[in-house]
């Protein structure tokens, strides 16, 4: 990557635009196990990376207002399917 591509400024901007959606969504994780699901879907499965990474990012969510948030990835990061793609 070049030098000059990366801009401080937007991905200041990126990382509040994802903390705050995620923020909104996550009362959405408190009425069903998956995302809006009682099984394991596609959107876990495309949500569990981008969660996986969230600390690698520096986005740091506020634990009282994400608590389902928190409870889904516990839940998804302790599958063993997900746990076997991380290594």
């Amino acid at each position: 990557m070049h030098p000059n591509s990366f801009n401080k400024a937007q991905a200041a901007i990126a990382k509040k635009q994802l903390s705050d959606s995620l923020i909104t969504l996550s009362p959405l994780f408190a009425h069903k196990p998956y995302f809006m699901a009682d099984d394991f879907g596609w959107c876990d499965v495309l949500l569990a990376p981008l969660l996986w990474r969230l600390e690698e990012m520096g986005i740091e969510l506020p634990r009282a207002i994400s608590r389902p948030l928190f409870d889904y990835q516990q839940r998804v990061f302790e599958r063993t399917s997900f746990q076997k793609s991380v290594r």
